[in-house]
């Protein structure tokens, strides 16, 4: 029961790691995007 309780804390923190990492990538990756959309919306020429 002791191993139990004590790797329990470790898995909640390296799953809370892992979290961060992945939302982090994907507000990294979402700004990136945007970012070129609306550059390419910026330089098309308007008709």
């Amino acid at each position: 029961m002791t191993i139990i309780d004590g790797s329990r804390p470790r898995t909640r923190k390296t799953l809370l790691i892992v979290v961060l990492l992945v939302v982090t990538t994907a507000l990294i990756v979402f700004g990136v995007t945007a970012h070129d959309f609306i550059y390419r919306l910026l330089t098309i020429p308007i008709s």
